[in-house]
């Protein structure tokens, strides 16, 4: 079977989160060809998803190291390193990632993020504008710009972004718990009330929405 059709039946086992199948498919394309850097890019990003911190890491330095400009392998391994909390390798990569690919919305989302963990929040909300202005329906930039405007009591514009998230993934708790302690800040108790409710809906076994709805 030739290597494209092996790796596009990987990212097709992917897309239908069976990675022990897709992992199979580009492991083949490797024992074809050992070089073959697209397979090892798309096989880091499995291990990535299945949090196989070491393997990833070396699939995504060994892109890195022959092909630094192919597909998305410092936005996979900037965010391995924010797992591993090492928040300023992170951004690096994701700088470089936005300098490779500048019109990633990932790139900046991920950026934000780091960003927001520092406490910078201007430069926080740009890179979430970024992102967004590159992909409109990025649920989770309208929730992390949310949470940061909530921080700064920009109220009004807080409860426009969760209500986007929510809008755009109606599932969505982190969405719900955050939009619900907007609401007890802005003293709307029944309105937090039912945003708990349908945060505890859906995971009825967190604790922390028992202590929120106290």
């Amino acid at each position: 079977e030739p290597l494209a059709a092996l790796i596009q039946e990987g990212n097709q086992a992917v897309k239908r989160k069976a990675f022990t199948k897709a992992l199979e498919f580009y492991q083949t394309a490797l024992q074809k060809d050992p070089h073959e850097l697209i397979a090892v890019h798309n096989q880091a990003w499995v291990y990535l998803l299945q949090l196989k911190q070491e393997e990833a890491k070396i699939a995504f330095n060994k892109v890195i190291h022959h092909h630094p400009k192919l597909g998305l392998c410092f936005l996979g391994r900037g965010t391995l390193y924010f797992i591993q909390a090492s928040y300023y390798q992170a951004f690096k990569d994701f700088n470089q990632q936005i300098a490779i690919t500048p019109q990633e919305p990932f790139a900046y989302y991920k950026r934000g993020v780091v960003y927001k963990y520092w406490k910078e929040y201007p430069e926080a909300l740009e890179d979430f504008n970024q992102s967004l202005k590159r992909d409109p329906h990025l649920q989770l930039a309208y929730y992390q710009r949310g949470t940061i405007y909530q921080a700064l009591k920009k109220y009004k514009e807080a409860m426009n972004d969760f209500n986007q998230a929510l809008l755009l993934d109606v599932n969505d708790i982190n969405s719900y718990m955050a939009r619900g302690s907007l609401y007890d800040e802005m003293q709307l108790f029944y309105q937090a009330l039912d945003d708990y409710r349908k945060a505890l809906i859906l995971h009825p076994e967190l604790d922390t929405i028992y202590l929120y709805r106290g």
